[in-house]
């Protein structure tokens, strides 16, 4: 299956609001439900079904922040008939309700471009969990595509390899290739990335489908085994099949500066 992966997720994209069963979309690549499941889950970390709720969350923020649209619209654009189950998945997604996310675009869009133009030793670390155990250490190398450095990038520590959660730590930095995440708590994470370029589109900083994204390609341990990692990060342009970038970093970006 590994090299239908690619093939397999933009189908998954493009009916993403349709109602076919995961035994449906099985029997379309000719497996079984439990081996396509077992499989899918096993070579990308994600569901089918995690897959096409991101997807169907994306449609609803890019339908949100357009012109002239309103909260209903970006829940019926993106196929969910339950207003209340909308309210949560966005918040969940976002950490801001819809309304709450249309109305703070700009303020969010004006936190991120004062960041942009801060020193470096300003930038701020984000923690987003408790920390119980501070004894890990990891330090990213980043990579860029030639002429595309100038870019405000997003690098996080996640549960999961879809970013629609907030890290467990992360990190904004503009114009760096190396980020060094310390006090990092035991577990298993998933490291992701995303630059994008600098811009006065506010819909660029918030609708992330055509960004750099990069990513440790396995889930990273941190125990005792590996006290301190290091990584080489190669951030890319987008592929298709690509799963959205739906957290808001700008919103937990506002809370850390808040705080500090």
């Amino acid at each position: 299956m590994k090299d239908l992966i690619p093939e397999i997720l933009i189908y998954l994209k493009e009916h993403a609001n349709d109602d076919q069963s995961i035994e449906q979309i099985a029997q379309h690549f000719g497996y079984s439900k439990y081996h396509f499941s077992r499989e899918l889950k096993k070579l990308t970390g994600f569901s089918a079904k995690e897959y096409s709720s991101a997807i169907k969350m994306e449609t609803s923020i890019e339908q949100l922040i357009g012109k002239d649209s309103t909260v209903l619209k970006s829940q019926l654009s993106s196929g969910f008939l339950s207003s209340g189950t909308f309210a949560r998945n966005f918040k969940k997604n976002t950490g801001l309700s819809p309304k709450q996310y249309q109305l703070q675009l700009n303020r969010l869009f004006q936190v991120l471009k004062k960041y942009e133009t801060q020193p470096s030793d300003q930038q701020a670390v984000t923690f987003s969990e408790p920390i119980d155990q501070k004894k890990y250490r990891c330090t990213i190398h980043l990579h860029y595509p030639e002429n595309e450095q100038s870019c405000l990038t997003f690098i996080g520590l996640f549960h999961k390899p879809i970013p629609n959660h907030k890290p467990v730590m992360g990190q904004a930095i503009v114009n760096q290739n190396r980020v060094v995440f310390d006090r990092i708590p035991s577990g298993r994470f998933y490291i992701l990335a995303c630059a994008i370029k600098k811009s006065q589109n506010p819909l660029d900083y918030f609708i992330l489908k055509n960004c750099l994204r990069g990513r440790i390609e396995d889930k990273v341990a941190f125990d005792d085994t590996y006290q301190e990692r290091e990584f080489d990060l190669i951030l890319r342009r987008p592929l298709p099949e690509d799963p959205p970038i739906l957290f808001n970093f700008a919103q937990l970006l506002k809370e850390v500066l808040h705080k500090g």
